[in-house]
């Protein structure tokens, strides 16, 4: 019973779930078997983990609910499966009791079929209410506005309407909106794709939608013009993606109050990911960009996942603040941001953050202080907080620290295989070559020039032919200031 879909299933849901799934089982009107709410009971005392192996015994479950017969592994398993498809159900139940639009139109639909004419017109009224507070993608509400209009066409129809009727051009235009933004979304996630994954994904149709956005009746809809401008950025060439780019950015800042949060989220990604992928191809101009869409995300909150900011992003803007060196307002977002942070990575990632603004600004010395009293469980930052205390040794010429910190990272790399192959080489890389780099430091000044330009000569070399190499860039920088 322990490895059942049942168990596994309830093992994802919050407690609060687990409580209104109970509530479920318990209503007569879902379920009326006594047995199926006994089972449900017993398996829910051993919540949240599930693992009290002699609890969750199929023949220890079944003496529970039947004391008075033997076990039948049959009539269990069909317990279980009436159990697991009512979780289905309540699973179902509960995603219809968020979407409020779509609920209001089944009501709709059910108030025509019985006739309920005192009741349809305000269910009408609240269904265009819902729709206008609606924080829904644009096109999950051109969907929404098409049904309700088909639905008021069907009444109009039953009540023997014949004559002209809004309602059906209304719906028309609204399955079109729908039809037109979802193509271009689909195909602007295809066109990602193909970059990022190199796939093969081929968009049909969008030579007519394009057309049919270009049309001047179109402009109005700032939305189809965003996701137009985002196709063009994915699939032009190189040459015209900055036009397409500053047609987003424009967008952006003109409409910011007619988008959802969700669309909003969607278009500023696609901003990001364009200055991010400009920055990796040396565009530094490009830090000012992203580091502007990143504020914009974290001030209103839309980058927030249940009421927090992830690490991986708390993390990115720090990095690129530092880059543009804007220390005094990275010091202060450090402060203020890390009480957003999740609760299992609050401390490490408050401290691995504060350690790489004390680094960039050559505070060696409180780079390390930072990083001495924090256990980093997570591979990304552990890895991350040994390579800021790696550069900070090197910078204070503390060598004996050094290798031995080394020595322990090349431990970490060959123990945990939960860091990528990729991952493991390039840092595996980086600490060979900080230890060479380090002995061609000390040696410089006591080697003769002739020896010393042979040794430099062969890192450099080494550093050019290597591959992978993490931090790349900071080696390549201290090679240069040995040079002589």
């Amino acid at each position: 019973m322990q490895n059942s879909k049942l168990i596994d299933l309830l093992s994802k849901l919050s407690s609060k779930d687990l409580t209104k799934f109970s509530d479920y089982v318990h209503s007569p009107y879902f379920n009326k078997h006594k047995e199926v709410t006994q089972l449900c009971e017993e398996l829910v005392y051993t919540a949240p983990k599930f693992d009290h192996p002699r609890r969750l015994n199929s023949a220890y479950l079944y003496a529970k609910i039947y004391p008075q017969q033997t076990y039948n592994n049959r009539k269990f398993n069909h317990l279980s499966s009436q159990l697991l498809q009512l979780l289905y159900d309540f699973l179902a139940v509960q995603r219809c009791q968020q979407e409020s639009a779509q609920k209001q139109l089944w009501l709709l639909e059910e108030l025509r079929k019985y006739r309920a004419e005192k009741h349809y017109p305000y269910a009408s009224k609240r269904h265009y209410k819902i729709l206008e507070q609606s924080e829904d993608q644009k096109a999950q509400q051109y969907f929404y506005q098409y049904h309700f209009h088909k639905e008021q066409n069907a009444k109009f129809i039953d009540e023997g309407g014949r004559q002209y009727n809004a309602h059906l051009q209304e719906g028309n235009n609204a399955l079109d909106l729908f039809f037109v933004l979802e193509k271009l979304q689909v195909a602007c996630d295809m066109a990602s794709r193909n970059i990022v994954i190199q796939s093969n994904y081929e968009w049909t149709m969008l030579d007519t939608v394009l057309d049919y956005v270009e049309q001047s009746e179109y402009a109005k809809y700032p939305i189809l013009q965003a996701y137009k401008a985002i196709f063009k950025l994915l699939t032009s060439k190189p040459a015209e993606n900055e036009r397409y780019y500053q047609q987003l950015k424009q967008l952006l800042e003109a409409h910011r109050t007619e988008f959802s949060r969700k669309d909003l989220m969607g278009l500023y990604d696609h901003a990001l990911n364009y200055a991010i992928k400009q920055i990796n191809q040396g565009a530094i101009e490009y830090y000012a960009e992203a580091l502007d869409h990143y504020i914009f995300l974290v001030e209103s909150q839309l980058i927030f996942m249940d009421g927090y900011l992830l690490g991986w992003d708390y993390k990115n803007i720090v990095t690129i603040a530092l880059r543009q060196k804007k220390y005094d307002w990275t010091a202060q977002f450090i402060e203020e941001y890390q009480h957003y942070l999740p609760p299992d990575i609050k401390e490490t990632g408050y401290y691995y953050n504060l350690a790489s603004l004390y680094y960039a600004k050559a505070d060696y010395g409180a780079a390390l202080e930072c990083l001495h009293n924090v256990e980093f469980k997570d591979a990304s930052y552990y890895i991350g907080a040994k390579i800021i205390q790696l550069k900070s040794y090197y910078e204070l010429d503390a060598g004996e620290a050094l290798y031995s910190l080394l020595e322990a990272f090349n431990s970490y790399l060959r123990r945990h295989q939960n860091v990528s192959t990729y991952r493991m080489q390039a840092n595996a890389n980086l600490i060979k070559l900080t230890k060479k780099l380090y002995r061609l430091k000390s040696d410089k000044g006591i080697l003769s020039k002739k020896k010393y330009k042979v040794a430099y000569d062969k890192f450099q070399q080494r550093l050019a032919t290597l591959s992978p190499i993490a931090n790349k860039d900071w080696l390549e920088g201290e090679i240069f200031k040995l040079k002589i």
